[in-house]
């Protein structure tokens, strides 16, 4: 594993160096979809330089479903870059994530405007108000929850996720149906994934394609540095985003949907302990084969008293 760390940090070194950007470069936005706290609306995305890579970029995207997916991952990050939105503002990280939290009047019919300074340029970012009529939240998983991947087989997942085009890939119907019921009466969906966000654009029109509710995503930074391969584990990473959510949402209670495949359990058991009068339901879709492991969770998550349900797919009386 020290050797695929030196390798990568030293592939990424090489290729900031050939796409490295400067302030007289354009830059551009990758807006991820905001969503509101009690306090504020919180509007999320990612800068990125327009240099001349973006043209071979545009030109091997072009080649086919291999070529968009590898160039969604060769990213021109720009970091140090103001975001404005009124008198409130930001700087994006640096890798080019930048969060910004703005007062709830600033939202209008679900978009906020902001602006880069630096261009003079603005841009229009979706926010999911959640309904003052919400008593619960959903919090999904995508991978073999949502849309059929085969996550816990590395290579299977790796290989159709880099080939196959938005109309191909399989979204589970059953789960859909799951999260609309569990939306009626204007409660909020997100989706915590393990997913890397350089996938998000991708996701976002599979999701529209195969009719999935619309929800802010929370994805992975697969970023690499010095001290580490990844920023976080798969289970830290989804029980982090979990604990934000019901941070930002005090008054909820929370149904979660996951799958067997990556340990989706053992987070969402955590979780109960951690608010243990807050989630009230865990459904998890079997992915493979279930092991000792996953049926001593399972029995683990019903001793609370919490609503679970495992199985191969979601009934219509759930």
């Amino acid at each position: 594993m020290a050797m695929l760390h030196n390798i990568a940090l030293t592939a990424e070194s090489w290729f900031d160096r050939l796409t490295a950007s400067d302030e007289d470069d354009a830059v551009t936005l990758d807006p991820y979809m905001g969503y509101t706290t009690s306090e504020a609306a919180v509007l999320r995305g990612r800068v990125l330089a327009i240099t001349a890579t973006s043209d071979l970029k545009t030109l091997i995207s072009r080649q086919g479903t291999v070529g968009a997916r590898v160039m969604s991952f060769l990213t021109n990050d720009a970091g140090g870059v103001e975001i404005e939105c009124g008198s409130h503002k930001t700087t994006s990280d640096e890798e080019g994530y930048f969060r910004l939290e703005v007062p709830h009047e600033v939202v209008q019919d679900g978009t906020v405007d902001v602006t880069v300074p630096r261009t003079g340029e603005t841009f229009e970012l979706e926010v999911a108000s959640s309904s003052p009529s919400a008593s619960r939240m959903v919090i999904s998983d995508i991978d073999d929850t949502v849309i059929k991947t085969g996550a816990w087989q590395k290579l299977q997942n790796f290989w159709r996720t880099m080939t196959t085009g938005v109309d191909q890939r399989e979204v589970f119907q059953d789960t859909v149906d799951l999260i609309r019921r569990r939306m009626d009466g204007g409660n909020p969906v997100f989706y915590v994934s393990s997913s890397p966000w350089n996938l998000h654009d991708y996701l976002g029109q599979v999701f529209k394609a195969g009719g999935v509710p619309k929800g802010p995503m929370f994805l992975k930074d697969f970023g690499i540095d010095d001290a580490k391969f990844i920023k976080t584990s798969h289970g830290n990473h989804k029980g982090e985003r979990i604990d934000e959510l019901l941070d930002a949402h005090p008054g909820l209670g929370v149904t979660l949907i996951g799958d067997t495949g990556q340990h989706d359990g053992q987070v969402y058991l955590d979780a109960i302990k951690r608010h243990p009068e807050r989630i009230r339901e865990v459904f998890l879709r079997q992915a493979g084969s279930l092991s000792a492991e996953d049926q001593s969770i399972a029995d683990e998550i019903r001793a609370t008293g919490v609503i679970f349900y495992s199985g191969e797919r979601f009934g219509d009386d759930l």
